[in-house]
Parts: structure tokens; C-alpha cells; sequence
């Protein structure tokens, strides 16, 4: 409850949700306010979050106890999946996607299914994602200082 996601413009429009790893019909509400998803228990109690209309390249992970962050950027992708396993509150995964998972009723070939992409030979597309973390904190006890034999050389 007491961390959340900043995206880097906000994401109000509807986003899409998995029913037994297939994509679900239609749009269902944000529920990211503004550019802030609040995270907690219940959030992936219907599946994951899809922002397949994505606004935001970045996205940083934050706790309210502190201001440092785990940061996200990406380009190329269209589209965010954010999820957590079932019995495992302590993992979360965002990743950055393309495509889509298989509509609930999509029966076609892989190369039929919406929202992928189809490169032609001899095309290209870059994609990348960047992923920084906070800086160590400054260790508890400093490294004790080097004796005189180490300073002149002689270790």
C-alpha cells in the first residue's frame, strides 16, 4: 500500500485486462489517477493492467518513505503490462510490450492476431528499455584507512 508507479504523462484512458492470460473485450476504467497508480493487494485481483493507448515512455517506482526510485524508460514499445502473480504480493511486473495476448475469442493464425508487428525483409525496429536504479547508500562503517605501507605502495 505504500508504493506507487509515476508515469511520465498521465494515463487516463481505458485499459485493457487479461482473463486467464487471453485479452479481454473492451476497455475498462484507468486506474491510474492522473499519472500516479496507487499499488495495493487488490489491484491485480481481475488480472493485469494493460495501457495499450500509452502516453508515457518513462515510469518510476517509488516508495511514500522515500523519494528514490527504480526508473523505466523505453522506446519503440506501445504499449504497458503491469501485473503480479496471484499469490505474491511482494513481485511486480511492468514491461513494456508491443503486441497484445490473443483475444478471448481470436481462433486465426499468430500472423492474423491483432496488434502485432510485421516487419517486411530488409525493415527495421528499434526498440530499447533502460532501467535505473538508486544509488547504493553510503555503506555504515567507512572502509578503515590504509596503513602507511599501503600508501606508499607496499600492499
Amino acid at each position: 500500500d505504500s508504493y506507487r508507479l509515476e508515469f511520465g504523462d498521465p494515463e487516463p484512458t481505458p485499459v485493457r485486462r487479461v482473463d486467464n492470460v487471453l485479452l479481454r473485450a473492451g476497455g475498462h476504467p484507468s486506474p491510474v489517477d492522473g499519472s500516479t497508480l496507487r499499488l495495493h493487494p487488490d489491484l491485480f485481483s481481475d488480472g493485469a493492467i494493460i495501457l495499450d493507448q500509452l502516453a508515457s515512455t518513462t515510469v518510476h517506482y517509488r516508495s511514500d518513505e522515500d523519494d528514490e526510485a527504480v526508473t523505466l524508460a523505453w522506446r519503440g514499445f506501445e504499449k504497458l503490462a503491469i501485473w503480479s502473480p496471484p499469490d505474491d504480493t511482494d513481485l511486480l511486473c511492468v514491461e513494456p510490450w508491443f503486441g497484445l495476448p490473443d483475444p478471448v475469442d481470436f481462433e486465426g493464425e499468430y500472423r492474423t492476431k491483432p496488434a502485432q508487428l510485421h516487419l517486411d525483409p530488409g525493415q527495421e525496429r528499434e526498440f530499447s528499455l533502460r532501467i535505473s536504479l538508486p544509488s547504493p547508500a553510503p555503506a555504515a562503517s567507512a572502509a578503515p584507512k590504509p596503513t602507511a605501507s599501503a600508501q606508499d605502495g607496499r600492499r
